[in-house]
């Protein structure tokens, strides 16, 4: 699936980015694509928490292994180009540090106001200064909902006698947490968005889509050949490139838009993966769309004041490519060296590209 994770990254690039090299125009519209970067994670984290593993410390430390070090090299690089200097108390600085040198909870910087000394939850009625001028790289937040769900998943996605009644409260409390945020008239940005419980049921599907997939009626009904494989790639791809091909005129089609790629995506993951997973060429093209997605921001913002006349777009994917060759690729070899001494055997029958992501 490294394509598909390739443009959904690319897709929010253009989102912030988008300029006359590219026509102004999105691949999947840039929010639209984190949603599905969610349901994607749902599905790998079951099929890896489902594998191989036997350790839930094990799991956690992979995970940080993989979205830590790229983060930091460029917060680093921030800090020293132009640093945030944060107004207000000790709680205010707090943010800050956790935000910027963890990630964590750096969602909740939307919805908190930092205009005074103290932190207050913004509201419909108190909607002032959120805190999202102390981030270095403002989506973050969304990484912040990955690792909440890492948090969880070990303890909600892995099969048992209970796991489609968690994974259905997981849709539920999203659902709810929609209803009762419309009911008090919160804003749809950031508090029916850029926050874990709207998001749950995304995670929540991908998930799903791994487990139904490992029930036998449904490789009966549509078993993964090389055809159905080649199908749905073709599908999803063709897709996303059509995604905002036509102008959707209201909120109502843009809504059913996301839905039906959705529920696309949903049925297609299976075969995505197995279409793709022993291709080379395709995870390393998969491996660019986390630097491209944390790196993109800061990158567009430093050429469009550096170098205006550049395509400030292939600015951003040259960037990521040196930061995955410097430190993705190194730190990947951590990974599975620290994997293979946990795992030993099981590890080497598996092999990292079935697992460790």
């Amino acid at each position: 699936m490294g394509l598909l994770r390739f443009i959904l990254a690319f897709s929010v690039a253009l989102m912030h980015g988008g300029d006359a090299h590219f026509g102004n125009r999105n691949l999947v519209y840039g929010f639209d694509a984190v949603i599905f970067f969610f349901m994607i994670s749902g599905f790998y984290m079951t099929m890896i928490l489902n594998g191989k593993y036997t350790s839930v410390s094990l799991f956690y430390l992979n995970r940080w292994l993989k979205l830590l070090p790229i983060y930091l090299v460029i917060v680093f690089i921030l800090i020293i180009i132009s640093p945030i200097t944060p107004n207000g108390g000790w709680e205010v600085h707090f943010a800050y540090t956790l935000f910027n040198y963890t990630m964590l909870f750096s969602d909740l910087a939307f919805v908190l106001d930092c205009s005074t000394t103290t932190l207050q939850i913004l509201t419909p009625t108190l909607a002032k200064q959120d805190c999202s001028s102390l981030l270095y790289i403002p989506p973050v937040w969304s990484v912040s909902i990955e690792i909440l769900f890492y948090a969880i998943a070990p303890f909600v996605i892995v099969f048992g006698k209970h796991y489609l009644k968690r994974i259905a409260a997981l849709c539920l409390i999203s659902l709810a947490w929609l209803a009762a945020s419309k009911e008090l008239s919160f804003q749809e940005f950031p508090w029916r968005y850029n926050i874990f419980l709207p998001n749950a049921m995304w995670f929540a599907l991908g998930s799903l889509a791994y487990y139904l997939k490992q029930s036998s009626p449904l490789n009966r009904a549509l078993p993964s050949t090389f055809h159905i494989q080649a199908f749905f790639f073709s599908a999803v791809i063709t897709a996303s490139v059509a995604y905002q091909y036509f102008p959707i005129p209201t909120v109502f089609m843009m809504r059913l838009r996301l839905y039906s790629y959705a529920a696309l995506l949903f049925v297609a993951l299976p075969y995505l993966f197995d279409f793709s997973k022993n291709s080379k060429v395709d995870r390393f093209i998969g491996n660019l769309s986390y630097p491209i997605y944390i790196c993109h921001l800061p990158v567009l913002h430093y050429a469009a004041k550096h170098y205006p006349a550049a395509n400030a777009l292939l600015i951003v994917i040259a960037t990521a490519l040196v930061l995955q060759l410097i430190v993705g690729i190194p730190v990947e070899r951590i990974r599975q060296w620290v994997a293979g001494r946990s795992l030993g055997e099981k590890f080497r029958a598996v092999g990292p590209t079935g697992l460790f992501r």
